[in-house]
C-alpha cells in the first residue's frame, strides 16, 4: 500500500558512486528480489543474474546496481537510486531515485534533477 510507506532514515537527495561499493551477498538480495510499484503508476523491478543484481524501470532498459549502504543501491551509470526499507514480514518499501539528465544531449547545461517515488512491493 503506497500510502503507508514508512522509510525510517533521512531520504537521499542525491545519486552518487562513492570510490568504495560493495556488491551484495545473493543471499542478502533473494529477499528484495521481486517487482515494486511506484507512486507515479509505473514498476521497478529488482533481479539478478549469477553475482551481478539489476533493476529495471518500466519497459526501460535493466542497469546494474551496487550496495552502497545497508538497503542503499545505486546504479552504475549513476542514473538511479533505489534506497529500501529492511524487510518486515516479507515486506519491503523504499523509494527510487531517478536522475532525469542522463539521457538527455546537453547534460552538462543542466542542473541536477532528481525525481523521488516511494514505492512497494507488489
Amino acid at each position: 500500500d503506497l500510502g503507508q510507506v514508512t522509510i525510517r532514515a533521512e531520504v537521499p537527495r542525491t545519486i552518487e558512486l562513492p570510490a568504495n561499493y560493495s556488491r551484495i551477498w545473493s543471499g542478502e538480495f533473494d529477499s528484495l528480489q521481486g517487482t515494486y510499484d511506484l507512486s507515479n503508476g509505473a514498476t521497478m523491478t529488482m533481479m539478478k543474474r549469477i553475482n551481478r543484481k539489476f533493476i529495471q524501470v518500466g519497459d526501460g532498459r535493466r542497469t546494474e546496481v551496487v550496495a552502497v549502504g545497508d538497503y542503499d543501491f545505486v546504479s552504475l551509470d549513476k542514473r538511479y537510486r533505489v534506497v529500501l526499507s529492511e524487510p518486515v514480514f516479507g515486506d519491503v518499501t523504499g523509494y527510487l531515485l531517478i536522475d532525469t539528465r542522463l539521457g538527455s544531449r546537453d547534460v552538462a547545461q543542466k542542473a541536477i534533477e532528481v525525481q523521488s517515488f516511494r514505492f512497494a512491493m507488489n
